[in-house]
């Protein structure tokens, strides 16, 4: 959700139709964006995080199974870049289950 709006609500990956082009006027609001997994995940930790276009991580939020974030605060993260991708990942709670741990996209955010 972004200003209380639903960008998306789906259960398929799909980096090519899960985008979002936002003006300024978009990101200069008062509002937040809002992510919530329905999933259930009793036994795993989720974690979110936001890269710029080049695959830095600018942004994470681990162990939880929502992120709800200023859009005052995307404001430097976005500053200078063209878009942010947001993707989840989980981990096991009990540290020893062994697992690989994959990145699964999520969303992209566009500026213009």
């Amino acid at each position: 959700m972004l200003n209380n709006k639903l960008l998306i609500n789906t259960s398929k990956v799909d980096e090519v139709k899960n985008v979002k082009t936002l003006n300024a006027s978009d990101i200069k609001k008062s509002g937040f964006l809002e992510i919530k997994y329905k999933e259930s995940t009793d036994d795993w930790y989720r974690s979110f995080f936001f890269t710029d276009e080049s695959g830095i991580e600018i942004y994470r939020r681990d162990s939880t199974t929502s992120v709800k974030i200023r859009i005052s605060a995307l404001l430097p993260l976005s500053k200078a870049k063209k878009e942010i991708k947001i993707y989840t990942t989980i981990s096991p709670r009990d540290p020893s289950v062994a697992v690989r741990v994959r990145p699964v996209h999520i969303y992209t955010l566009r500026f213009r």
